[in-house]
């Protein structure tokens, strides 16, 4: 009777996804994919089965559910779905072969072709050939897209020249993007209302250490939107890089008395001063704050990160269960609650907060890593090591440029015995950060220093045995 309720099956493999075993789930990917072959119209319950895939499949589920789509999408009548195709470069991206990407990538430039106007699909397309291309792929998609930008009809698309900036900042040659910065100034001169675009401009300049060029560019910024709080925060990143500590506090201070009814000027000065060691003074603004604007789920989750650092466990996480109650997938707070729980003691909810914040993250196609990577060490806490390795190697599969997460790897290995694979990862830590500081690199020297010592012993012991 309940067979075609799309609507129970999509949210059933949500929840699979997040409290699932490998069993279960193995088990709801072979029984969508027979429900899908018989529903061969159904784009909800697929894309929610991508989703699934992608986060918890096997190499082989990854295999099979490339093939099918890719053989779905290639029919006429679902030629024209965004949705699933959207999930597919998705997938690929953070699962899929070399020999998967090239493919998809081939698949997607041949649909954008015959779909000019489309920009939904471009950006993810962008964001699939700027994390695994080839440079062949990477050229490609430069030409394609400048040429796409260039026509009349699309030069205002804000979603795709954004995601281009990002593009060529993260794969562009040096010549490519000294050309696309100045490009992207001019262009703003003739369309000073797209705000996504400055923001986007500034931080690639703050990211490439050019900070008068962006404290120039963000005045010219606000001069345009004085009201915007992303550009508000641009220019106040680059005084807060370039000025000591009293100009910085008089620049919130004029702020806050220009635009009063910014909340986000004063959470952010909230902020810097937690992270300043002001304590007693980002207490009382985020109160103050709270007092003013109750539902405001950014001052909330503030003051809560600022409880968690003075370990006032109980209040920090009251604060993160009322950024939930406004803001139920609040991911952050999900990841501050656990912690919060984690600290008292409470491990059954702490865990399940970790997972909530990996899901919501997901839901919403932002990365997970980070999720994963806490939720390792809460297993390694725990002493469950198996979960531990699980938890540290889906947070590098989606981050492999990212140390910590080989440094879970190789402590959780450690922790197993396996003393090889475990010198393993800790020296990938050691080269994904040559410049790593304490205590990340005290620890992993000290854990080098010990398997090595443990190695030796056993190399002596199988000497001796012989």
């Amino acid at each position: 009777a309940h067979a075609d309720d799309t609507y129970v099956r999509g949210p059933f493999l949500g929840l699979v996804e997040r409290k699932g075993i490998p069993e279960q789930v193995a088990k709801v990917v072979t029984e969508t994919s027979e429900w899908l072959a018989s529903h061969p119209d159904d784009n909800h319950v697929r894309t929610a089965y991508l989703g699934l895939v992608e986060r918890k499949g096997t190499r082989n589920q990854v295999a099979k559910v490339v093939a099918e789509i890719s053989k779905w999408l290639a029919e006429p009548r679902h030629q024209d779905n965004i949705s699933v195709r959207e999930r597919y470069l998705g997938l690929v991206e953070h699962k899929g072969t070399t020999n998967q990407v090239a493919q998809v990538v081939k698949e997607t430039s041949e649909w954008l072709a015959s779909h000019p106007d489309d920009s939904n699909v471009r950006t993810s397309y962008l964001g699939l050939v700027e994390r695994k291309g080839t440079s062949e792929q990477v050229t490609q998609v430069v030409t394609e897209t400048s040429k796409w930008l260039a026509e009349p009809r699309h030069q205002y698309n804000i979603a795709v020249r954004e995601c281009y900036l990002g593009f060529v900042e993260a794969s562009g040659s040096t010549d490519l993007k000294e050309a696309v910065i100045t490009d992207a100034k001019a262009w703003l001169i003739d369309h000073e209302s797209a705000k996504e675009i400055w923001s986007a401009l500034l931080a690639w300049l703050f990211r490439a250490d050019r900070s008068d060029e962006a404290i120039e560019l963000a005045l010219t910024a606000i001069s345009h939107h004085p009201n915007d709080a992303h550009l508000l925060m641009h220019y106040l990143r680059a005084v807060q890089n370039s000025a000591d500590e009293q100009t910085i506090r008089s620049v919130y201070e004029q702020l806050i008395n220009k635009y009063p009814k910014n909340n986000n000027v004063q959470v952010h000065y909230a902020a810097w001063l937690r992270d300043h060691d002001c304590h007693d003074e980002a207490e009382q603004r985020y109160r103050n704050l709270i007092a003013k604007v109750p539902r405001s789920f950014s001052a909330h989750y503030g003051y809560g990160m600022l409880l968690l650092k003075l370990e006032r466990c109980d209040e920090a996480a009251a604060q993160f269960r009322e950024v939930l109650r406004i803001h139920r997938g609040h991911k952050m707070a999900h990841d501050g609650l656990a912690w919060a729980l984690w600290k008292l003691g409470d491990f059954e909810r702490a865990e399940r907060e970790f997972g909530n914040a990996i899901y919501w993250a997901g839901r919403i196609g932002e990365p997970q890593g980070r999720f994963y990577a806490d939720l390792g060490w809460f297993y390694l806490d725990r002493i469950r090591w198996r979960d531990a390795l699980y938890a540290f190697e889906s947070a590098r599969d989606e981050d492999p440029e990212y140390f910590g997460n080989y440094w879970g790897i190789g402590r959780t290995l450690y922790e197993m015995g396996d003393y090889a694979a475990a010198a393993d990862a800790l020296r990938l830590a050691l080269e994904k950060d040559p410049d790593l500081q304490p205590p990340a690199s005290e620890e992993i020297s000290q854990l080098l220093h010990d398997i090595l010592h443990r190695l030796s012993e056993n190399q002596a012991g199988e000497q001796r045995s012989s």
